[in-house]
């Protein structure tokens, strides 16, 4: 029969250290990839008009003010480990399970990030934040969402275009 090893080293093995922690959750943001800034939407909730949630495009104040972020998304495209920590007086919610189903199934966001539990933070304040804090991460993520607004303008012209014809053969 052995006896157990009672050792200090044998005992703190069972425990995480904040350094493991901290290699766990950099290796799960990498392999999950979401540092690109095409990775992160802006979206409208809550969603009175399905058609205008996924439009990201404010055309006045009150529209941008509508506008959300997943945290957890910026935060990785950043390259922040503690995101609430860093900044925390930047307003916050939680998102329920009704939000993250909707995100899920307009693929916003993946399962996993649902699992760790999601955060939607004020876009006007991302971009705020990115402006002043980030300047070239910031260039990337405009250019991000002028590639978005393109591929969104060129499907719906798409969808005109395959409209109208359908529309001259009933002619």
């Amino acid at each position: 029969m052995t006896t157990p090893d009672t050792s200090f080293s044998s005992r703190r093995s069972g425990r995480q250290t904040r350094a493991n922690l901290d290699a766990e959750h950099k290796a799960m943001m990498s392999s999950v990839a979401i540092h690109a800034a095409s990775n992160i939407s802006p979206y409208r909730w809550p969603v009175e008009n399905l058609e205008k949630a996924t439009d990201s495009s404010a055309r006045t104040f009150d529209e941008e003010q509508d506008l959300w972020m997943v945290q957890e998304q910026v935060g990785a495209f950043l390259s922040i480990t503690s995101f609430k920590r860093k900044y925390p007086d930047m307003i916050r919610r939680r998102i329920d399970g009704e939000e993250a189903k909707w995100l899920l199934e307009n693929g916003m966001v993946t399962e996993y990030l649902i699992g760790l539990g999601l955060w939607a933070i004020k876009a006007v304040d991302v971009h705020e934040l990115m402006q002043f804090d980030y300047p070239e991460k910031y260039e990337d993520f405009l250019l991000s969402l002028a590639e978005k607004e393109k591929r969104n303008y060129d499907d719906k012209t798409r969808q005109y275009r395959k409209n109208l014809m359908a529309f001259k053969r009933k002619m």
